[in-house]
């Protein structure tokens, strides 16, 4: 827990902690939980009724952050000599806050927690501020879990059901894989996960695949006569294939958030329409 002290009746009065973040699921808008404790360290703080308000902002976001918003204010409570409060502070977050958090965290980040004590019903304020305040990629990813967000793509596509499609399971397994990846923030991996994906689409191993050339094939092919949807989905998922080769080489490029993303939401728009369709057989 990290602390900090209000001052407050002239002194130091009121120590103030703030535990693990926690969140409350809601319907399409969510409630970040701060866990606080309160404790008074001077005599004047004692039999005081103290509710408590104020802000949170986020941090470490590869060089970036910005407000959250306004806790709700709580209800006033004694704070009895050498006992402690121990109260909820709640801040709502939609769905466009956690997206924008997903894109710029690298693993964990930080909160700044700004917290406004009204005591005896408004005859004195203090205000404390505990700064970066740090939430592990644990934690996080157990709130994104919570809020069933890895259930779901990033581009609103529902993941495709196993037991609707059970010949694409691996291959569904995989994509479920590289979504956990990318929230982890391991990129390259989850890249490499969509790799593995499109290659068992077809009942391949990865490496065993030559997607350059076979792309060539089906090219030629859908060119030269009446070619439908399963012909030119099949150019796709090869060259999607052929695109998450580089996840193999890490010496190559660089596998950032953006192509990771970018990876994963192509698979997910493929999964969709292999899951309605005959698994093809490999050419």
């Amino acid at each position: 827990m990290d602390e900090a002290w209000a001052t407050m009746f002239g002194s130091n009065a009121v120590t103030i902690r703030a535990g693990e973040i926690q969140i409350r699921p809601g319907l399409g808008r969510h409630q970040l939980v701060v866990p606080i404790e309160a404790r008074p360290t001077a005599e004047a703080a004692y039999g005081r009724r103290l509710a408590f308000s104020g802000s949170l902002s986020v941090g470490s976001l590869r060089g970036s952050g910005g407000y959250i918003g306004h806790f709700h204010k709580t209800l006033p409570r004694q704070l009895a000599a050498n006992g402690t409060i121990n109260e909820y502070l709640h801040v709502d977050i939609d769905r466009r806050q956690i997206d924008a958090i997903e894109n710029l965290r690298n693993g964990g980040f930080s909160i700044d927690v700004q917290i406004d004590i009204e005591a005896d019903g408004g005859t004195e304020y203090g205000t404390v501020t505990i700064a970066e305040h740090v939430v592990a990629r644990e934690t996080w990813l157990r709130i994104l879990e919570q809020i069933k967000f890895q259930r779901t793509l990033l581009v609103e596509l529902p993941v495709p059901d196993t037991q609707a499609a059970p010949e694409l399971a691996t291959a569904i397994a995989f994509l479920e894989s590289a979504q956990r990846r990318f929230l982890e923030g391991e990129n390259r991996l989850a890249v490499e996960a969509v790799r593995q994906s499109m290659a068992a689409l077809v009942g391949l191993d990865a490496n065993s695949e030559d997607s350059d050339e076979s792309i060539k094939l089906f090219m030629k092919k859908a060119r030269g006569e009446e070619s439908g949807f399963d012909d030119r989905y099949e150019i796709v998922r090869q060259a999607l294939k052929l695109l998450a080769d580089i996840a193999a080489h890490p010496d190559v490029a660089e596998t950032g958030p953006t192509e990771a993303r970018s990876a994963i939401t192509m698979a997910a728009g493929l999964l969709q329409w292999y899951s309605n369709r005959i698994r093809p057989t490999a050419t």
